[in-house]
């Protein structure tokens, strides 16, 4: 990244992203969204406070049954790399074959 004035400069490599539902219950959308990807395996990563003060994630746990392979809720604010390689790990070590966000944001 180089800087040009105040401003940061860089370039940001992105892949496709393929869709963005919206408008569906999770619990219907995301088997369905897995089905048309081929996917069986699915590592949830959840924000700690939908887990704890909502049914969301319980409800999206139930819907996906033995799809549901694990549920990693430990992602702070921004990202932190040690974070990203803990949740990698964890999605390696139950053999995902997708990974599927809840939440995030603000609480």
């Amino acid at each position: 990244m180089s800087r040009a004035g105040d401003v940061a400069v860089a370039t940001l490599e992105t892949q496709k992203v393929e869709a963005v539902m919206i408008g569906s219950p999770a619990t219907e959308a995301i088997p369905k969204a897995m089905a048309r990807l081929g996917r069986k395996r699915a590592l949830l990563m959840v924000s700690k406070s939908l887990r704890k003060d909502t049914q969301v994630v319980s409800k999206v746990q139930e819907s996906l049954g033995a799809m549901c392979v694990g549920c990693y809720e430990g992602m702070p604010a921004h990202t932190p790399r040690e974070a990203v390689i803990e949740a990698a790990e964890m999605a390696r070590s139950c053999s995902a074959d997708v990974l599927v966000t809840i939440g995030g944001g603000p609480p």
